[in-house]
């Protein structure tokens, strides 16, 4: 019995370490965007800020492009997103996940 168990710790133990190694797909980055706010438009009066409250905001959502370096990626997404007050924005964000004590951690997003 106690070989058994013995295997099923091991097999729990690897699974949660490979799990760690996955990186980010679109539904953690559009979750770990949730509270955060980027700078959208041009300069001066032409800036504008997107603050991200909810998943319900997204309209469309995907991955363009995705560089790996190390315990670096870089996302290149484009999406539109609705605030349901009649702000909509659409366009293309760079999105960079660091790797920090084994977990993928939003490090930098540059708007559109």
């Amino acid at each position: 019995m106690k070989t058994g168990a013995l295997c099923v710790v091991a097999i729990l133990c690897l699974f949660m370490l490979s799990a760690c190694g996955f990186s980010p797909n679109e539904e953690k980055i559009k979750g770990d965007l949730i509270g955060r706010t980027i700078t959208t438009g041009g300069e001066g009066p032409f800036t504008r800020h997107w603050r991200f409250d909810s998943l319900s905001e997204f309209e469309s959502f995907s991955i363009v492009d995705k560089k790996s370096s190390g315990d670096i990626i870089e996302y290149t997404v484009q999406l539109t997103v609705n605030d349901h007050k009649g702000d909509m924005r659409s366009g293309t964000c760079k999105i960079v996940y660091r790797k920090e004590s084994g977990e993928w951690k939003i490090a930098n997003v540059l708007g559109w």
